[in-house]
C-alpha cells in the first residue's frame, strides 16, 4: 500500500509535533510492504531529515489557507494515486474523498480555533462543512 502523511500544517514546537515524530519512527518497524510518504511544507522540511531512510518526503509547496491552495492540495493528492491518506490536522483540501484518516491534537483544535478575523472563520466553516 501506499500512504501518504500530510504534515504541512504542524507547528514544529508543541508536544503533537514529538508524538507524530515519534509516531513516524515506529513506523519502520512495523510494516515492510507498504510504502510511507511524508507530505511537508518547505519550512519543515528539514525536522524530518533524519527519516529520510526509510520513508519518502516531499516538499509541497500548498498549505492549505486559500482556495486556490485547497484546489492546488486537493488536485496534487489526487494524482499521487495514493492508497490511503494520514490528516494530522483538519485543515485537509476538501473535496479529497479518497481513503482518508484525520489525527487531531485536541477537539479545541476543531471546535474552538484561535480566529483572528471573521472571515477565517467562515471559511474554515465552509471548508469543514465541504470536507464531511
Amino acid at each position: 500500500m501506499k500512504i501518504g502523511l500530510d504534515l504541512r500544517t504542524i507547528n514544529t514546537n508543541t508536544y503533537y509535533f514529538k508524538f507524530i515524530y515519534e509516531f513516524l519512527s515506529n513506523l519502520k518497524d512495523e510494516s515492510k510492504e507498504n510504502k510511507f510518504i511524508i507530505y511537508t511544507s518547505s519550512l519543515n522540511f528539514y525536522n524530518f531529515i533524519e527519516l529520510s531512510n526509510f520513508l519518502d518526503i516531499k516538499k509541497v509547496n500548498t498549505i492549505a489557507g486559500s482556495f486556490s491552495d485547497q484546489f492546488a492540495g486537493n488536485k496534487y493528492f489526487n494524482e499521487e494515486n495514493l492508497d490511503a491518506l494520514i490528516f494530522f490536522s483538519y485543515k485537509r483540501p476538501y473535496f479529497y474523498k479518497k481513503r482518508n484518516l484525520i489525527f487531531l491534537e485536541n477537539l479545541k483544535e476543531l471546535l474552538y480555533p484561535n480566529y483572528k478575523s471573521s472571515f477565517k472563520k467562515y471559511f474554515d466553516l465552509i471548508i469543514m462543512k465541504l470536507s464531511f
